[in-house]
């Protein structure tokens, strides 16, 4: 029989978040922030499975899923009357996979690009793309085998209409 998992158990999460935004000049706004959270595996359940994962050396070890830092940064430029040009980068830090804190996510940075023209008062269209680089990165995992790729490059385009 192999390992078990079970929602048993507590957590201390202690932290903060600090963020920003504003303008810097007329044309030019930024925002981005940071996020540190020590959540830590105060009590593991009591399993009568003495070979469950998670049920003996995870107390004191960061909360599986949960990544320690995390920051974002965005900026955008009006380069032009109606146009407006912006990027960004997002950062996750390592994700643990497991509860006794075997299996990881590695951390990444994304960067990301947005252009968009104003074609009137009321009405624009924007492109952003994701992932500028392509980098191959992992955003989920839900136990230590099994981890879900994050998307490559992405491009949408939308056409906004405020009333």
């Amino acid at each position: 029989v192999g390992p078990s998992v079970e929602n048993a158990g507590r957590a201390v999460v202690n932290g903060f978040e600090l963020g920003f935004a504003g303008n810097v000049t007329d044309k030019w706004n930024v925002f981005g922030g940071y996020t540190f959270l020590d959540a830590e595996q105060t009590r593991v359940g009591d399993s009568p499975d003495q070979n469950a994962v998670g049920s003996a050396g995870s107390k004191g070890k960061q909360l599986h899923g949960t990544p320690k830092h995390a920051a974002s940064f965005w900026s955008t430029y009006k380069v032009l009357p109606r146009v407006t040009l912006g990027g960004g980068l997002f950062y996750t830090g390592k994700v643990y996979a497991d509860p006794s804190n075997n299996g990881y996510l590695p951390s990444y940075v994304r960067f990301d690009l947005m252009a968009k023209y104003n074609i009137s008062q009321n009405l624009d269209v924007q492109l952003n793309v994701q992932n500028l680089t392509d980098k191959r990165y992992f955003n989920t995992t839900y136990f230590r085998h099994y981890a879900i790729p994050a998307p490559g490059r992405v491009a949408f385009v939308n056409l906004n209409l405020k009333f």
